[in-house]
C-alpha cells in the first residue's frame, strides 16, 4: 500500500477531493494497477466511507498474487473445512477508508447464501483519536427497526480480522477522526463457495 502510492490517494479522497455520491472514479497508479473509488449511494450523507476496488482484471490478479504469496490459501482451506464448503475462492478485495461516519448502515451482504459467502475485514490503520468499531447483530434477535440498540461493537485490533458471513448483520460504528486528519483503513477480502 505504501509503495504503490495508495496511502496518499486515500488521504486525498477523504480530505481534498472526495468521491461524490454515485461517482465511480478510476485511479491509475505508477505500478500499473488501476483502481475504482466509490461511495455508497445510501450512506454518503452520513460520512465519507469510500471503497477502492481493482478496476481491471490485471489489478485483480495482481492482488490475488499478493494473497497467494502471503499464504492466504491456508485461511481459505481452514474456513472451507470449518463451514463445510466445496471450495472457497477470493471473489474480490476492497480497501475501505473512512474519516467520519455518523449514521446507520447495518446491513447484510447476501442473506440468502448464509455460509456460502464470507468477508474478512482486516484493519490496516486504526486511528488513535477515537474508537474504530464494527457493529454486528444476532440475526435471530435483530430487526432493522431497532437500529443500534441491538448491535454489539467489535473493536478493530491490529493483526486481527473480523469474519462476517453473507447473512450477518453488520455496519460501521459512528466515528470522527477529522480533527486529527486521521482515517481508518481496512482491507476486506470477499470469499465465495
Amino acid at each position: 500500500v505504501e509503495k504503490s502510492g495508495l496511502m496518499e490517494i486515500f488521504q486525498d479522497l477523504l480530505y481534498e477531493r472526495p468521491v461524490a455520491k454515485g461517482e465511480n472514479r478510476v485511479l491509475n497508479l505508477n505500478d500499473g494497477t488501476k483502481w475504482s473509488a466509490r461511495t455508497s449511494n445510501n450512506w454518503v450523507k452520513s460520512g465519507d466511507m469510500t471503497w477502492i476496488d481493482p478496476a481491471n482484471e490485471w489489478t485483480y490478479e495482481f492482488i490475488l498474487d499478493i494473497w497467494r504469496k502471503g499464504g492466504f490459501d491456508t485461511v481459505l482451506d481452514m474456513l472451507g473445512e470449518k463451514f463445510g464448503t466445496d471450495g472457497l475462492w477470493i471473489d474480490g478485495t476492497s480497501f475501505i477508508i473512512v474519516s467520519q461516519f455518523n449514521g446507520y448502515n447495518i446491513h447484510d451482504d447476501m442473506p440468502d447464501l448464509g455460509s456460502k459467502v464470507f468477508n474478512i475485514i482486516f484493519p490496516l490503520i486504526i486511528p488513535e483519536s477515537s474508537s474504530s468499531q464494527l457493529l454486528v447483530a444476532d440475526r435471530k434477535n435483530y430487526k432493522k427497526r431497532y437500529h443500534d440498540d441491538r448491535t454489539v461493537p467489535i473493536n478493530f485490533k491490529k493483526d486481527m480480522g473480523s469474519l462476517v458471513g453473507g447473512d450477518t448483520y453488520h455496519g460501521t460504528a459512528n466515528c470522527n477522526h477529522r480533527e486529527t486528519k486521521e482515517f481508518r483503513l481496512a482491507i476486506a477480502v470477499y470469499m465465495d463457495d
